[in-house]
């Protein structure tokens, strides 16, 4: 009897363990005053093409995504006021958190 994985080799198909659940979140104040922010990510989908999408609002900013990993993220609070922070996560286990920040500065994650 071949074990699944052989088969899978055999059949020519990617196994469904390739993809992940990709959460990219982005914590800001959601005071009086709301912290604005903007960038972009992009992240390998099923099929390992590169998806750009982009990052840009206010408060606190949650996306899930089907795909392989994320590659890159930028972020930039735009607002003069308020906190920032960015975490992201691949089936609900955090692969990155930059911590909650009160700066202007980009924040950049890049896979290794």
């Amino acid at each position: 009897m071949l074990s699944a994985c052989l088969l899978v080799l055999l059949s020519g198909c990617s196994p469904a363990s390739s993809t992940h659940r990709l959460g990219i979140n982005v914590r800001g104040s959601v005071s009086v005053v709301p912290t604005t922010f903007s960038g972009h990510y992009i992240y390998e989908d099923a099929d390992g093409s590169k998806v750009r999408r982009d990052l840009t609002g206010s408060g606190n900013y949650n996306e899930v995504v089907e795909g392989r990993r994320v590659l890159l993220v930028t972020l930039r609070r735009t607002s003069p006021t308020g906190v920032i922070g960015l975490v992201i996560t691949s089936d609900g286990k955090v692969i990155y958190d930059s911590g909650v920040l009160q700066t202007n500065e980009l924040i950049i994650y890049e896979a290794t």
